[in-house]
């Protein structure tokens, strides 16, 4: 009988460190709402280079951003028209952001940097290719995010030397589990 007490007791324990911390340090199994949320970014189709801003800096919308809100960012992921397999690294903000102009170097000040609340790596290997376009998906993440007012942004920086054929090529999609 200890043994099996201790197997549920460590299990109820273990269960998900996520589902605690989403309801205030109880342990229960409620279900999970994801939210995902596309957006579409606006890029040049001239060459960009390892190091530049992929297209401008994309306001995050979903409910995290309203004031006393937190969620945890489950996954990200590129959809590409085009299939041009860039890796990238997308920079996720809260508050004061100065976005860096579209094919420019990529920049954070020392004192914008204590705003970035993540960053997520997506690597070329992580794409899968159709015939006419390709989708590349983050590891998952569980990121917790919980911004100190209301204004949350994220802006791509690309990893490689890429040309979209059309500006509207790419879109990163988020996947939110709010809290």
């Amino acid at each position: 009988m200890k043994a099996i007490l201790g197997i549920v007791i460590g299990l109820s324990l273990w269960a998900s460190p996520l589902q605690a911390a989403m309801s205030g340090g109880q342990v229960c199994f409620p279900p999970l709402e994801f939210v995902r949320e596309v957006y579409p970014l606006t890029i040049q189709t001239s060459e960009y280079t390892a190091g530049e801003a992929l297209g401008g800096a994309v306001e995050i919308q979903f409910s995290v951003t309203v004031a006393g809100r937190s969620g945890f960012l489950q996954q990200v992921q590129v959809l590409d028209k085009s299939s041009q397999n860039a890796p990238m690294t997308i920079w996720i903000f809260a508050d004061v952001f100065t976005p860096t102009a579209d094919q420019a170097a990529f920049a954070v000040t020392d004192g914008e940097i204590q705003y970035c609340h993540a960053t997520v790596d997506i690597t070329a290997d992580q794409y899968k290719t159709s015939a006419n376009n390709s989708v590349a998906t983050s590891p998952r993440l569980a990121l917790a995010i919980a911004p100190s007012g209301t204004i949350m942004r994220f802006q791509v920086e690309i990893e490689g030397t890429k040309t979209w054929p059309s500006a509207n090529d790419l879109s990163i999609v988020l996947y939110w589990i709010p809290k």
